[in-house]
């Protein structure tokens, strides 16, 4: 329907509802077609496969869910000859997540992916559960600053810079401005659970990345934070769940939402959301 499609970053999105990085499995497409959302998100894509992050990596909190994946993924060439053309057989619109250690590997990874058929970049600047890169890296704003120039000069396609509430949004959103086609806020939440039964951490890597419902009124202040810095398009994610968080989100200003860790305990959350946008929209 033309009065759900979204304008952003060049792109026109079916409707405003994307699916989050990570949350998509081959699984969902056998309840509903991805093709009727407004697309989705890949799980963040090193240079080289990573294992991630020691067992446990999921802990599921009384308002959210702790996790501490680590950007396990097959790596850059099996994401391009495996991964990708089974994603283009569902017909969405793909947004790449990418991610590196050192600015070198981001310039790889941009380069390998421009001859696809991927609309879009997002660059996991804030990722919580990786020893280098991540939120160090999006603190780091020089070198950040950098990777954006050399970034805008390298892609063929829209950049949209994924940050943390850890970030100083005041700094970061007019410094990546120019070199930036929008934002996607926020990533999940630094966080720990400890057992009390053993005085240790729940999770194999100590600390991980909080998402879902305890998380929205974070995203909903950082993305009205960001809508006063920047005349870009903003992608709100965090908590989202049903179709009033949906429309929270695009009253402080995004244009698109993303929908996270809801896939995992229901499924038809994406399918759901359209639908309601429908309903209550048209």
């Amino acid at each position: 329907m033309k009065r759900l499609e979204v304008q952003a970053f060049g792109v026109t999105f079916r409707n405003p509802i994307l699916l989050a990085s990570g949350t998509w499995s081959p699984r969902l497409n056998e309840l509903y077609p991805l093709s009727m959302l407004g697309g989705l998100v890949t799980k963040t894509i090193t240079v080289e496969p990573r294992e991630g992050n020691p067992p446990p990596r999921i802990w599921e909190t009384e308002h959210g869910v702790l996790n501490s994946i680590g950007l396990e993924n097959p790596g850059i060439d099996r994401f391009i000859d495996k991964v990708l053309p089974e994603l283009e057989q569902l017909n969405p619109i793909i947004i790449v997540s990418i991610a590196g250690s050192k600015p070198e590997e981001f310039y790889t990874l941009v380069e390998r992916l421009n001859p696809t058929n991927v609309t879009a970049y997002e660059i996991n600047v804030s990722c919580p559960n990786v020893t280098r890169g991540g939120i160090e890296l999006g603190k780091d704003t020089t070198s950040l600053l950098d990777i954006a120039r050399n970034l805008r000069e390298l892609s063929h396609k829209p950049l949209i810079y994924k940050l943390s509430i850890v970030h100083d949004i005041d700094q970061i959103v007019p410094l990546l401005t120019p070199y930036a086609d929008g934002f996607t806020l926020i990533n999940s939440v630094p966080a720990m659970a400890i057992d009390l039964q053993t005085r240790r951490p729940q999770l194999g890597n100590v600390t991980g990345g909080l998402s879902g419902p305890s998380i929205k009124p974070i995203a909903l202040y950082a993305v009205h934070k960001a809508k006063k810095l920047t005349h870009l398009p903003i992608i709100g994610c965090g908590g989202v769940s049903k179709l009033e968080d949906v429309l929270e989100f695009i009253t402080v200003g995004a244009s698109l939402v993303q929908v996270g860790s809801a896939n995992f305990n229901h499924p038809l959350i994406g399918k759901e959301l359209v639908e309601g946008l429908m309903e209550n929209l048209i």
